[in-house]
């Protein structure tokens, strides 16, 4: 809305009205640029927890021995959604006081079955007192 002057001004007056009401800019540009970043902003969020959402592999530890000072025995459940895709799990074998004292990548290879129990040895440097699965991940 642009302010109308009085007609009865002097031309001092007019400056000064002028300079403390300036007319008003556009803002146009600055909106929408403003909104496509909210929308690939938005975009974004929408595919990353859609990818998320579907992980290519799952796994699980289904159990562990500890064999001896040197050996924890593992056997690691992995489910894959298109088992034709090889995965890789990881798994560490503790301390009591919580320290890695072993870690072995598992291979889990394509196959027929959506499912597989895939058993394992890992070598340790300490006597372990559990083992933990870390990650999985399509190979």
């Amino acid at each position: 809305m642009d302010v109308r002057v009085p007609e009865g001004l002097s031309q001092a007056d007019r400056q000064r009205l002028a300079q403390r009401y300036p007319p008003r800019t556009r803002h146009w540009p600055q909106l929408v640029v403003g909104l496509v970043l909210v929308g690939a902003l938005l975009g974004w969020g929408i595919w990353a927890g859609w990818e998320k959402s579907r992980p290519g592999v799952h796994g699980q530890l289904y159990s562990y021995r500890v064999v001896s000072d040197a050996q924890v025995d593992v056997q690691v459940n992995v489910h894959r959604p298109d088992p034709s895709r090889a995965a890789r799990c990881t798994v560490q074998a503790q301390a009591p006081s919580g320290e890695t004292v072993g870690e072995l990548d598992v291979a889990v290879p394509p196959s027929e079955a959506k499912d597989a129990r895939i058993p394992a040895s890992i070598k340790t440097y300490l006597r372990a007192h559990t083992a933990i699965l870390t990650s999985c991940r399509l190979v």
